[in-house]
């Protein structure tokens, strides 16, 4: 221990220095808190610090429409189709106008005074499956603000019969159908940001309102416009109850499950059989007992229930939830009663966190119900998911991420993504309002991070989110010489706030019952107790011995004949095949099917002496490998084969599943790639979407010389499922080969073509890509495309929802084409593509092939293919959407119109590659050859020759082992 000494002289300058110090470090402390309380405290003339931000915050399009401030209309009118003004509006039946794309309806309004209304469309729906209409409208000729360029009309969908149940005793949600005849819908924002319908501002005298489809056509047989809902908060509503009675009889259990309709296909009956705590619970089987869940997400998506009252009078509310969706945040319902909100408390109705189904009284809080008055008879009650908070946390998230996202996007344009530490870019001098921007930001986040939590309810965690980007963007402001050195945190921390973007919006609730209830009785809630808890484990303990849920057969009648088919999939995927099977395959063809969830592969089921019937989803190599032993059934036996195959696919699908002369295999499922691009960062570089190589390399060239860069497709080979792609999936290089006229294989397909001078033109011309342009083979296409470092690349056509659904801060920011091409000599382009993926073989062993051949044609029709991709995106949502090698298939499920034309464009021109013996050889000899050339060790020609010698060995190898001497001849 050392001691120091000082003499009392020395003591008292220490002491008067500390209290300098302290005086200093008070007024730091006073100066920090009085700038904290600013940002907390209303600003003048204000009723709150929300307000305050508004005035920064809300300055889109629309809150400048609102300006003009009318007063909000009382009246209510309809406009039918006799108001309708336009010439070439289709009539029908003297009733309705049909709304086309690029044929607008007119309709001619009058109104008595200047007023804000709703505008509500009366529209029908024209087919059986498309679910969301968009539309654009003007008022006397003019879009009255930029939202109303799109928006969306849902269409409402019902239950097509009863809960079915499966041969096991597991149930399925009923199918669903669109609901018959008329609706009415209010204009809304499309994404619920604005959380009240529209209110257009129409002055006195004659308007015309045009409404024009921006995709699929529908009905619309009135135009109404409607007061904007005036919505009192309870205090005042409850005093009008007035000598009203309290209800005092049992109570009114809504089952969720079973609703009247819905707007979202998706919003589906589910099944949740790992508790007690819910109605109906079953240990044993999976039963339906809940709606919602990880479907029921987005604003706007609504639920409606029927109950039947005994008598007029007040009634409680309760719900039966589970919120496990939004972790220690809370998600929103708004509650209408036959459409009307009852009090002011229902617009926003909080769901708390927690992984178990709890209970909620909707009350003020515990000893203060909300009651609601109905009158004996029938009610509509529904739910419908709000925003409520969030929309205008996102909102003001959004003006925070846009402007870093676009910085960002200018300092990687200068800096490159990894910046040298050693330079000086002055960022600060070369980018515009480069200190405006962050100082504007900062602002923002600052004034975001004292509401939340305080005014605004949304997950803690986004407050850490922001105060990082605010610790980052100080740091760069503070030393703007080195603000480059923040470069990569500035991109971890906005891409952490974009991500929330989509985050904050998951409303993501499940329900089980709807109780109405006597306000003086407590409510019977499916809450099991200790005992029934014990007693319920106890069971599906049991239950776990006897039942085989891998296992499922169609039929108990034993006189049918039987196939049985392997699937390695899901459990809800197989219970959706299950369902549609006992539905529509079994009673139409008399075939008992047995599907079996397994994860062995076919050639041990073959070992094992236990093969299948069928396989479905087989891998795009496997087919050709077994038939070549012996293994599967030649389909163009069935002397209806061609037919079922111009009726389902495109010419040249079956392809890689042929094998000398006969078809081993129909594909089920299929997929090729498209280009994406960023419309944004396009035209500001003013760059037009390459349609040939020549344009993408330039556009290439263009980018990187602003330190962007763009994608190729490039699959790493390791694990066998890998080079079971087959080649045409792995790259792009064989697409290039096609498109020059080569082809992988010789036209004996006993040998490859690669060394062909078509193949090693196209061979060097891809890896030039690496080598000459530095692109990488390994990155994260999605995320750097997001952010917009590589504005431009190839990869596959489903890439298109994970962008729609996972990146919302750059939604009409980007758009997919068909790829590029090589000119012809006649000026067309040639933008062949090669394909990939899976099959549905017969065993050569199934005795029972007839049956087999019938489930087949069954399962790759439009019909099945359609209902099994809806069915299986109404359980787990769009991203369960399955990529069916049935085209028309395809065409029916909910897809931008844009994308979809892309989709079937280049799809049309998909060249499928064949499979030979030893073809997983060549797979892996074009990644060596790859390789050989990226690292320097050889030319692209004789990598390319020298590897296709080796694919040529192994193939002859091959074919003498399992084909006879004819093969290919």
């Amino acid at each position: 221990m050392i001691t120091a000494y000082y003499s009392d002289k020395e003591v008292k300058q220490l002491n008067r220095l500390k209290k300098i110090i302290a005086v200093i470090m008070l007024f730091v402390l006073i100066l920090s808190l009085s700038t904290e309380v600013l940002y907390a405290l209303p600003s003048k003339g204000t009723e709150n610090s929300t307000t305050a931000v508004q005035n920064i915050v809300y300055n889109n399009e629309y809150q400048k429409y609102k300006l003009k401030n009318y007063a909000k209309a009382t009246q209510k009118f309809e406009f039918n189709v006799e108001n309708c003004v336009s010439d070439g509006a289709l009539i029908k039946d003297g009733k309705s106008c049909k709304v086309t794309k690029g044929n607008a309806v007119e309709f001619s309004v009058n109104v008595p005074e200047n007023a804000a209304y709703n505008i509500a469309l009366s529209f029908a729906v024209l087919d059986d499956i498309t679910e969301n209409y968009k539309f654009s409208l003007k008022i006397d000729g003019k879009v009255p603000f930029a939202d109303c360029e799109e928006l969306l009309l849902r269409a409402l969908w019902e239950d097509d019969g009863f809960i079915r149940t499966l041969n096991n005793g597991d149930q399925v949600s009923p199918l669903q159908k669109h609901k018959e005849g008329f609706c009415l819908q209010k204009i809304t924002d499309e994404e619920g940001i604005e959380l009240y319908p529209y209110e257009f501002m129409l002055s006195k005298g004659d308007h015309v309102i045009t409404i024009e489809s921006l995709g699929k056509d529908f009905l619309i047989d009135k135009v109404c416009l409607l007061p904007p809902e005036v919505i009192n908060p309870y205090s005042e509503v409850s005093k009008t109850y007035g000598n009203y009675q309290k209800y005092d009889g049992k109570q009114i259990v809504i089952e969720a499950e079973k609703p009247l309709h819905k707007n979202a296909y998706s919003l589906s009956s589910k099944s949740d059989q790992g508790t007690a705590d819910i109605s109906p619970s079953n240990a044993s089987n999976a039963v339906i007992n809940h709606i919602g869940g990880t479907t029921w997400t987005a604003a706007g998506t609504e639920i409606a229930w029927e109950v039947e009252v005994p008598k007029d009078g007040l009634y409680k509310l309760g719900i039966a939830f589970k919120q496990s969706g939004v972790t220690d945040g809370e998600v929103y319902r708004w509650l209408k009663i036959d459409g009307k909100t009852p009090f002011a408390e229902a617009e926003n109705i909080n769901f708390s966190y927690s992984t178990k189904w709890q209970f909620k009284e909707f009350a003020k809080n515990k000893d203060n119900d909300y009651l609601i008055y109905l009158t004996k008879g029938k009610h509509q009650l529904s739910l419908t998911a709000t925003l409520s908070d969030v929309a205008q946390v996102f909102k003001r998230l959004q003006e925070i991420v846009s402007p870093l996202g676009d910085l960002y996007l200018d300092i990687v344009m200068i800096t490159g993504e990894a910046p040298d530490t050693n330079r000086d870019y002055e960022l600060h001098k070369q980018i515009p309002d480069f200190e405006t921007i962050l100082n504007d930001a900062n602002v923002k986040i600052d004034a975001l991070i004292a509401d939340i939590g305080t005014n605004l309810k949304v997950n803690g965690e986004l407050n850490g989110a922001l105060k990082n980007m605010s610790r980052i963007i100080k740091e760069m402001l503070d030393n703007p010489f080195d603000a480059h050195l923040q470069v990569q945190s500035f991109y971890s921390a906005q891409q952490t706030l974009s991500a929330w973007l989509y985050d904050i919006k998951n409303m993501s609730l499940s329900v089980d019952q709807i109780i109405l209830a006597a306000p003086e009785k407590e409510f019977d809630t499916p809450k099991a107790d200790f005992f029934e808890q014990i007693k319920f484990f106890l069971m599906r303990y049991m239950a776990s011995y006897v039942n085989n849920s891998s296992s499922t057969s169609s039929s108990k009648d034993e006189s049918l004949p039987t196939v049985k088919i392997w699937v390695n999939w899901g459990r809800d995927q197989v219970k959706v095949l299950n369902s549609l099977i006992q539905d529509s395959f079994t009673p139409k063809n008399d075939v008992n099917v047995i599907v079996e969830q397994v994860n062995a592969t076919l050639v041990q089921g073959v070992i094992s002496g236990n093969s299948p019937d069928l396989y479905l989803h087989m891998a795009r190599t496997e087919p050709v490998n077994l038939a070549m032993r012996g293994v599967l059934y030649d389909l163009k036996n069935f002397e209806d084969y061609n037919t079922v195959l111009k009726e389902n696919f495109y010419p040249g699908s079956e392809t890689p599943y042929v094998y000398k002369n006969g078809t081993y295999a129909l594909p089920d499922t299929q997929n090729f790639f498209v280009m994406f691009y960023r419309k944004d960062i396009m035209e500001k570089m003013n760059l037009q979407v390459p349609k040939t190589w020549d344009e993408f390399l330039t556009v290439t060239g263009i980018l990187q010389r602003n330190k962007m860069n763009t994608y190729l497709p490039y699959t790493k080979l390791g694990a066998a499922f890998t080079v079971n792609i087959g080649a045409g999936g792995l790259t792009i290089f064989p697409t290039m080969l096609m498109q020059r006229g080569g082809s992988v294989y010789n036209k004996g397909l006993n040998a490859t073509a690669l060394a062909s001078s078509q193949s090693i033109d196209a061979f060097k011309f891809w890896t030039e890509f690496y080598t000459e342009y530095s692109l990488e083979q390994d990155a994260n296409f999605y995320q750097k495309f997001r952010i917009g470092t590589m504005p431009l690349g190839i990869t596959s056509y489903t890439q298109y929802l994970t962008i729609k659904l996972g990146a919302p801060e750059i939604q009409g920011k980007w758009g997919i084409a068909p790829i590029p091409g090589i000119k012809k000599e006649d000026g067309s382009i040639d933008n062949s593509c090669s394909g990939s993926g899976t099959g549905v073989s017969i065993m050569e062993s199934s005795k029972n092939k007839d049956a087999a051949w019938k489930f087949v044609k069954w399962w790759v029709s439009v019909d099945t293919q359609y209902r099994y991709s809806a069915e299986v995106e109404a359980i787990i949502g769009e991203t369960g959407r399955t990529s069916s090698a049935n085209p028309e298939a395809v065409s029916r499920l909910a897809w931008e119109d844009d994308a979809l034309n892309v989709i079937l464009s280049q799809w049309k021109n998909v060249k499928e590659i064949p499979e030979v013996p030893g073809s997983y050889y060549v797979s892996r000899s074009i990644d060596q050859a790859f390789w050989a050339t990226k690292n320097g060790k050889k030319s692209a020609k004789e990598a390319i020759i020298d590897w296709s010698q080796t694919s040529d060995k192994e193939i002859e190898r091959k074919i003498k082992e399992y084909a006879d001497e004819n093969y290919g001849g």
